[in-house]
């Protein structure tokens, strides 16, 4: 019977290579079980540090015509806008515009964020920060990058900590107690701390918060660097809006504000166009009345320069006097019977 024994030893072989393997694999056991444990740190440690991004979107239904080529109506029951399709790539520009932008950051006050400084990382606060910055008014070197620490020691008071050691302006440090509500004001900077009292302090430990302030072209570009417009298609009238950022709550306001804003501008639009139209009309009654009077005017004088009887007035002078010697003749009539009698 005809074998293979040249197969059958390279068989073999594999099988005892592939064990010499595992062998091996098997004596450095501990340097898979530490890779393991420096991979599964560096996730938690990752998670521990890392902040979240989260995203809201909307959509706009682009159906009929912008007042003064861009204005919009308000589907309640949808939530959506509508507006005309040939008007989509102006209603995305106007969305994402520095002037909607600029309106949305002073409604929802985001000019000043404040930070939760107990972790690894700071991470910004959105309407759960137990206090709250403003009337800000910084030296333009400290805006959008120096953190002014925050420690609150109680319900009405608070350390300020502050430390500028750039290079553009002098060195300058500021340590302080204050009160919630106090102004706080110094050659370089001033603004009020206030508490959130929709949010309870937990005053077991000392808690501790920075706060950047930003320029409101700084912060504009923040935010419209995070919204994506998107259409299905060139011919779809749905216009996507979608915003990126830390705070699900941020994503759904700042959305919310800008289709708010939109529309009152659209709104305010309207009425300015209907007033307008208004006025025109009264200007042209106005024009034809008066423009009427001249004719009447002209009319009239025509008539008594040509001896043109007005046979309208004519007429009722001599009804009048039919009326006048109607009621003489009954007078007289009720003399004579009186007389009679």
């Amino acid at each position: 019977m005809p074998t293979n024994p040249v197969i059958n030893k390279r068989v073999s072989n594999d099988e005892l290579d592939l064990g010499k393997i595992f062998t091996a694999l098997a004596a450095k056991w501990y340097y898979f079980l530490i890779a393991v444990i420096l991979f599964v740190s560096a996730a938690l440690f990752y998670l521990s540090v890392a902040v979240p991004t989260f995203e809201a979107t909307s959509s706009i239904i682009v159906k009929e015509t912008l007042a003064g080529g861009q204005g919009a109506s308000l589907d309640l029951i949808s939530g959506d806008m509508f507006v005309k399709q040939t008007n989509v790539a102006n209603v995305k520009s106007i969305l994402t515009s520095n002037t909607t932008i600029s309106e949305v950051i002073k409604r929802l006050q985001l000019l000043n964020t404040v930070y939760d400084n107990s972790g690894f990382v700071g991470r910004p606060l959105y309407k759960t920060s137990p206090i709250k910055v403003d009337s800000a008014n910084l030296n333009k070197w400290y805006y959008n990058s120096q953190k002014f620490y925050i420690t609150v020691l109680d319900e009405n008071s608070y350390k300020l900590s502050f430390k500028y050691d750039g290079s553009v302006l002098p060195y300058f440090e500021h340590n302080k107690v204050y009160r919630f509500g106090d102004v706080v004001k110094t050659e370089y900077f001033s603004f009020r701390v206030m508490r959130n009292q929709a949010v309870p302090l937990q005053l077991e430990t000392q808690k501790e918060f920075y706060v950047v302030c930003k320029d409101i072209v700084t912060r504009t570009g923040d935010i419209i660097s995070n919204i994506t417009t998107t259409s299905p298609d060139k011919t779809s009238t749905i216009i996507g809006l979608t915003y990126k950022d830390h705070s699900t709550q941020l994503c759904v306001d700042v959305l919310n504000t800008i289709s708010q804003v939109f529309l009152e501008n659209e709104l305010n639009l309207k009425r300015g166009e209907a007033f307008e139209s208004l006025k025109f009309v009264d200007k042209q009654l106005e024009e034809s009345n008066t423009k009427l009077q001249q004719i009447e005017e002209q009319l009239r004088k025509y008539k008594s320069e040509n001896g043109i009887i007005d046979l309208t007035s004519q007429g009722k002078s001599i009804s009048d006097n039919i009326g006048s010697i109607d009621r003489q003749k009954y007078d007289n009539d009720s003399k004579i019977k009186n007389l009679d009698a």
